[in-house]
């Protein structure tokens, strides 16, 4: 069984109330983790007995928004040996992107028996591409850790912080931020392997530019993938259009 836990009560709330993607996934009933050992205080043999087994099921869960950010800082030494998999609730934009770079890598290697290793990545839509470059805060820290804790397991839970309308054409299609959604995704996880990209976020110093280069080379890749999705469904918003008139029941038909 899987036990959420926070670091202390007053720790940061990882869970924010105007992210969408946080409320699609809903809020895990968290304890802090001097909580979570309460039932066990009452007795030093049940304790002695059964920590063990508790430590095993629990699950750290940091996060926090767009200021504050003391949710990277290394965690208190008596969790650091304890805790075997990690949550982190990263909500990503540009003012605080270079802390999640860091801090991912940061805090995940600060846990000596850390195996598993779950970003949730609620990111900006991209209702403008330059938002693209946030996935970078993502990819770099993950690559760094594929080779500092190659026997860490990591999980990327993609989504998006809110959904906005991109276009709404009565004859062709209503169509969202989430309509780019896939795209994105792909375009991260494919920088993530991609062999350049690799090599810059391995290297010695930091190379803004070849993280640049090849994220738009790999965001290329995807665009015709991505245009032919909207024409399609563009496409079929208008057929439906139609077929609707035909019956009848369409806006100009019903205009009459």
């Amino acid at each position: 069984m899987d036990q959420p836990i926070i670091a202390t009560k007053n720790a940061v709330c990882f869970f924010k109330q105007d992210c969408l993607a946080c409320e699609r996934h809903g809020y895990p009933p968290c304890l802090p983790w001097v909580g979570a050992f309460e039932p066990l205080l009452t007795c030093k043999q049940v304790y002695n007995e059964a920590s063990h087994i508790l430590k095993s099921s629990l699950t750290l869960h940091v996060g926090g928004g767009s200021d504050d950010m003391p949710c990277l800082n290394v965690p208190p030494p008596k969790l650091n040996g304890n805790v075997g998999r990690l949550e982190l609730w990263a909500h990503i934009q540009e003012k605080n992107r270079m802390q999640w770079r860091t801090g991912i890598q940061t805090l995940a290697t600060s846990f000596s028996n850390l195996q598993e290793l779950i970003i949730h990545a609620h990111m900006r839509p991209l209702d403008d591409n330059h938002k693209l470059v946030d996935s970078i805060a993502i990819a770099v820290p993950v690559v760094r850790l594929r080779r500092d804790k190659p026997d860490i397991k990591v999980t990327i839970d993609f989504s998006y912080t809110f959904k906005k309308c991109v276009l709404d054409n009565p004859f062709l299609h209503h169509i969202t931020t989430e309509d780019s959604l896939d795209h994105h995704e792909l375009v991260l996880r494919d920088l993530i392997e991609d062999g350049d990209f690799v090599a810059a976020a391995l290297a010695e110093e930091e190379d803004e530019y070849a993280y640049l280069r090849a994220l738009l080379r790999i965001s290329r890749i995807h665009q015709q993938s991505w245009f032919d999705k909207i024409r399609s469904k563009m496409f079929a918003g208008l057929e439906m259009k139609l077929a609707a008139e035909a019956e009848g029941t369409g806006p100009q038909a019903s205009s009459g």
